[in-house]
């Protein structure tokens, strides 16, 4: 994986985490970025919001990774997309005040400055 994908798959990321009652939408949209390369930098950012106290955040993606791994076929094969085939639920995963975003944000911009 080199560089401008892996600055892709976290971007994506970064975009489902603000926006996470859209996830389905904004991963349809980039349904090039639907791969196991994305699996491994979502476990990657999962792994190091949990150790950074973002609990919440860290859970919705890997439940995101769980429902992602089923869809995981073959783009040129792909012939539905993830709003067809199932709903995917923020509902548990919203955060309860902008507090809890504030933090969820400022973690991701310091996973960003890590890797970069």
């Amino acid at each position: 994986m080199n560089k401008k994908q892996e600055e892709s798959y976290r971007n994506l990321i970064c975009g489902v985490l603000t926006y996470p009652e859209r996830s389905a939408l904004i991963l349809d949209a980039h349904p090039h970025l639907l791969d196991y390369g994305l699996m491994q930098v979502m476990e990657q950012v999962a792994t190091t919001m949990a150790a950074n106290s973002s609990t919440e955040a860290a859970s919705f993606l890997n439940n995101l990774m769980s429902q992602l791994k089923d869809e995981l076929i073959p783009t040129e094969k792909k012939t539905h997309s993830l709003l067809e085939t199932q709903e995917i639920t923020t509902d548990e995963y919203k955060w309860s005040n902008l507090g809890g975003l504030a933090l969820m944000l400022s973690n991701i911009i310091f996973i960003l400055v890590i890797v970069l």
